[in-house]
């Protein structure tokens, strides 16, 4: 569905007439402006990003030899980071690197293993505070980082946006978005009876779609 056809089912839904003109609510024509219900379904959207594990273009990050931390994307989850590779200047394609948690990371700090007489043998990376910190510091202004990972789906602002999520579940969204308007009013009868059918749905998703995650981590190990 897009994202007019959303709105217009949670509308319905609530026995709300459409506005004059999409997204813009005229005095007089219901409770809820467009856009309270279009802010609802992008809520909505956040939390399924965690599950959909929507996959971003790999993105490159330019080091700089005076500098070790590097933000992340911003569209990146939270615990998005998939994998980090090192692209060395001249080298044949880029190393994956090694990720430590941050006490391992500021041993290696202090006591590094990876370089004699000043030959690189590896780098490794720690994420804290939305940055990659690297160890060590880069060898040339010109080496970058390729980063694979997941990423927060896209909101929807315009009438014909589609969400980036298989067409089956995007009724989840209209039952969100019912049950978050229902408990603005208080209706709670109404409120838990749209909140568990998306309670339901979201269920079934996360288990399609961690399934359908699984097996394609399976494919690519082969």
């Amino acid at each position: 569905m897009q994202l007019q056809d959303i709105v217009g089912e949670v509308r319905k839904t609530l026995g709300e007439p459409e506005p004059n003109g999409y997204g813009t609510q005229q005095p007089g024509q219901g409770t809820w402006d467009n856009t309270q219900i279009i802010g609802y379904i992008n809520e909505a959207l956040g939390l399924v990003s965690h599950i959909a594990r929507a996959e971003a273009a790999p993105a490159t990050v330019t080091l700089n030899t005076a500098t070790n931390s590097y933000a992340l994307p911003a569209d990146c989850l939270e615990d998005g980071l998939r994998k980090v590779a090192y692209n060395a200047t001249g080298a044949m394609g880029p190393v994956p690197i090694k990720p430590l948690d941050l006490d391992q990371f500021e041993k290696l700090l202090v006591n590094p293993p990876y370089t004699i007489g000043g030959i690189m043998f590896s780098y490794y990376y720690t994420v804290w505070g939305g940055n990659i910190l690297l160890s060590p510091y880069p060898q040339q202004n010109t080496d970058t980082l390729t980063l694979y990972y997941y990423k927060t789906l896209a909101t929807l602002s315009a009438a014909t946006d589609v969400p980036a999520i298989p067409a089956r579940f995007h009724v989840a969204l209209v039952h969100y978005a019912i049950a978050r308007c229902q408990q603005a009013v208080e209706e709670s009868n109404l409120y838990q009876e749209a909140w568990s059918q998306w309670q339901q749905i979201y269920v079934q998703m996360r288990n399609e779609l961690s399934r359908k995650s699984r097996d394609r981590n399976r494919v690519r190990a082969r």
